[in-house]
């Protein structure tokens, strides 16, 4: 008797895409498949150049995706395109985009299992499960927990000795489609786990993870990842312990020891435990920076593998020295600019190169992110180059600036304004402050001094009211049109979480309001940027109990208790009156 996520399995497996086709039928790895691509009733339909996305998985974990850009031609209508894959390839991914456009099949993405002998190899359906649920960002995609679950019990139906290798992204998926039995169900596998003599790293890695996140034992778990990494010293599990250790860490010279510790068991990563080292680096070179030792700083920030992170570095130290405001004076500004050249240089290269691209990311995602961080690095340079007196190149880069982050930062255009009129002259401005407000992008600092700019161009108090209304009714109907095109007409996810109060947080208690939620951590520049303006809105709101603000601290790297004191003292400092 078929089970419900068997059934939901069959539609995975068995449904024919009409728009979508293989040659041949029943691929192996190491062989070029070849893809055709109908967009007839697709968003995709009338585009005159459209690429495949490309998530190929080798089985393994997170780090076993490879992604890809596929430039297709187009013959009668049908996009055509070669996929080559590598002889370790499971599975495939894909969806089909031209510009900001996706067809990612109703956000499941276009699958294709490797074969072996005409039946899916062993590994392919566990590789599509882990594709499911590393890949699905790279095609805006989302599959349901069970199909995800489902994938993994037909790949352990047909091939039950797999269950080791894949045992770790197994008990993830059993617990997120099946929270409330996983206890039970997963209990005799759990015990089986901690009676073998002869743990695997990975198995410990379960294991820590079972007992911590299935059966709520930290004592357990805590027993698990330290005897794991006092046998597997150089696995991802003391990697991971080394990373929460680093930022628990005072002493800059225990932490550049833990670094240099975690880069040499990640020498070969190139995913998600690359970026960890490199976030470590980072975060040194912004303490040598602090104590104003820049021997110190080039040195951790030379050990930074790839150009962007380095790039990225370099900037945050430069942008702290800026003074990070208009008003402010800034220090070093003659290093400042050092810099913030320097990494706008690293940028431009990579952007130029690609050398540094995550496997994980798809080329166009990787371009689009090095464009936006582009535009963070002018940013930077503008406000040096005007503490520095170098007017009319700060009107410059900040033009730039907001052009590649399509004005993400509102505060860009206060300040492009204050260079124009400097720069140029009080018509040039007030012309760019009325572009700006009717766009939506503006900000008390904006507000003041378009108003100033107005009344030196000769507006009256009476005629700038008007105009000013004018200007911002055209926001409002630009920024209401934004919001319906964007709506996710979707409900939101069910979740559990403690308040720093230590109370629980669900989803269910805030029924019937509007819930706007701030993912934020306390190492996040734009983050803390953001929250001014989050407070002045949630006053706005503090009456109207239709409306919650809810903030979740996430990405920390630190103990659950560290975390909680530090978001606390983080919270209390600067005076904010948030739910987090």
């Amino acid at each position: 008797m078929l089970t419900a996520a068997m059934l939901l399995l069959a539609k995975i497996i068995l449904a024919q895409h009409p728009n979508f086709k293989t040659e041949p039928q029943n691929p192996e790895p190491g062989q070029t498949i070849r893809i055709s691509y109908q967009p007839n009733g697709t968003v995709l339909q009338n585009e005159r150049l459209v690429e495949a996305l490309v998530f190929l998985h080798d089985g393994s974990n997170a780090d076993g995706i490879t992604a890809v850009d596929i430039l297709l031609t187009q013959q009668n209508g049908t996009w055509e395109g070669a996929i080559p894959t590598k002889p370790n390839t499971k599975a495939l991914l894909i969806a089909f985009a031209s510009g900001e456009l996706i067809d990612n099949n109703s956000q499941e993405g276009y699958s294709i299992l490797l074969h072996q002998k005409g039946k899916p190899m062993p590994g392919a359906h566990a590789a599509l499960a882990m594709s499911y649920s590393w890949g699905l960002r790279g095609i805006k995609g989302k599959v349901k927990p069970e199909k995800i679950l489902a994938l993994y019990e037909k790949e352990l139906e047909h091939n039950p000795w797999i269950k080791e290798q894949i045992s770790f992204n197994y008990v993830i998926a059993y617990k997120e489609a099946r929270p409330a039995t996983a206890g039970q169900d997963l209990q005799s596998f759990y015990n089986q786990l901690v009676r073998k003599k002869d743990k695997t790293a990975q198995q410990y890695e379960t294991l820590k993870y079972m007992a911590e996140n299935v059966y709520k034992k930290p004592e357990d778990a805590a027993a698990f990842r330290e005897e794991g990494i006092r046998k597997y010293p150089d696995s991802k599990l003391a990697a991971m312990q080394l990373f929460r250790s680093f930022y628990n860490e005072t002493d800059i010279r225990k932490k550049e020891d833990i670094a240099n510790k975690a880069a040499r068991i990640m020498a070969q990563d190139k995913g998600f435990g690359l970026m960890q080292v490199q976030f470590m680096w980072r975060e040194l070179a912004g303490i040598a920076a602090e104590q104003e030792n820049w021997a110190t700083m080039q040195q951790y920030a030379t050990r930074i593998r790839s150009k962007d992170a380095l790039a990225n570095a370099l900037n945050s130290v430069a942008w702290e020295l800026s003074g990070e405001h208009l008003d402010s004076a800034g220090r070093h500004l003659d290093e400042a600019r050092q810099f913030s050249a320097q990494s706008i240089h690293l940028m431009e290269e990579e952007r130029r190169t690609r050398n540094s691209k995550p496997s994980f990311m798809t080329g166009r995602d990787y371009l689009r992110n090095l464009k936006y961080d582009l535009g963070n690095l002018y940013d930077t340079y503008a406000l040096i180059l005007w503490k520095l007196n170098q007017k009319d190149s700060a009107a410059f880069y900040q033009e730039k600036a907001i052009e590649l982050t399509k004005g993400a930062d509102k505060d860009m255009f206060h300040r492009f304004t204050v260079f124009l009129q400097q720069a140029k002259s009080t018509e040039v401005a007030r012309t760019m402050a009325d572009r700006f407000l009717a766009l939506g992008k503006n900000t008390p600092a904006l507000s003041q001094l378009h108003q100033q700019l107005c009344l030196q161009d000769g507006f009256t108090q009476e005629t700038y009211r008007e105009h000013k209304q004018t200007l911002l009714d055209k926001a409002r109907s630009v920024r209401k049109k934004e919001l319906i095109e964007k709506r996710i007409k979707e409900p939101a996810h069910a979740f559990s979480l403690k308040d720093l109060s230590g109370k629980d947080v669900t989803l269910a208690s805030l029924a019937g309001k509007i819930v706007i939620v701030d993912f934020w951590a306390i190492w996040c520049g734009p983050c803390r940027a953001s929250f001014p303006g989050m407070q002045q809105v949630q006053n706005k709101y503090a009456s109207d109990n239709n409306v919650h603000f809810l903030y979740i601290d996430t990405w920390e790297n630190k103990e659950p208790e560290k975390m909680r004191t530090d978001a606390q003292s983080f919270i209390d400092q600067n005076k904010y009156s948030f739910h987090v």
